[in-house]
Formats: C-alpha cells, structure tokens, sequence
C-alpha cells in the first residue's frame, strides 16, 4: 500500500471517529436527561433547602432573576436541579446526534465512494 493510498483512508476514518465519538456524548446526555426524568421532581421557580437555596440555571441561556420556570431536580442532588425546557433537557443530544450523523454519514461516503473529480 503507497502513501497516497493510506492519506486517502485517514481523513474518512478520522470523520467517521468524530462521528461515532458525537453519538457517544449524545447517549451520554441523553442517559443524563432521561435518569434525571426517572427520578425527578417538578416543582416552579427556585428550590428552596434547609436555608440554602438552589436554583435551576440554564445551560443555553439566562432566565432574569424571579423568572418563574419548572425546575426538575432530583431529591437525592437538588444542585444539579434543570430548568425543564427543550433547550435544557435535549438540545445537547440533539447536537450531538445530529453531529454524529453528519461526520459519520460523509466519513462513510468518502470512504465508500472516494473524492469525485
């Protein structure tokens, strides 16, 4: 096998590594947010716990303060309370997924059926 032949196999396989490590964070977030659905307790606004007080932060935007919001929380780690909305819970599979998809899907393309002049 020549040189050029084994460049012409790296960058495919490299897409479809991306892709495949894309769809293992997906099912990583997506365990996360379906053991949080298992287990959780919905309640509005913030959680309030033996004087301290714990509040559902976004990960993809800022709600202003006294915003009110359903928060789900686990009873057992009330710090890691989510605001329920699509874009807490599910945007992060969501882009994972589709990322892994994508590399995966061209990767295999260019792999299968090469460069087109």
């Amino acid at each position: 096998m020549n040189l050029h032949a084994v460049h012409g196999y790296l960058m495919p396989l490299a897409l479809i590594a991306v892709g495949i490590a894309s769809l293992d964070g997906a099912g990583y977030y997506w365990k996360r947010t379906d053991m949080l659905f298992k287990s959780a307790v919905a309640t509005m606004g913030e959680v309030v716990l033996k004087g301290g007080q714990i509040r559902g932060e976004s990960i993809v935007s800022s709600y202003p303060p006294l915003y009110k919001v359903r928060i789900l929380y686990d009873p057992d780690r009330p710090e890691a309370a989510r605001i329920r909305s699509f874009y807490d819970l599910w945007f992060m599979p969501s882009l994972f997924r589709g990322l892994g998809v994508v590399f995966s899907a061209v990767g295999a393309r260019w792999l299968i059926f090469g460069v087109s002049s």
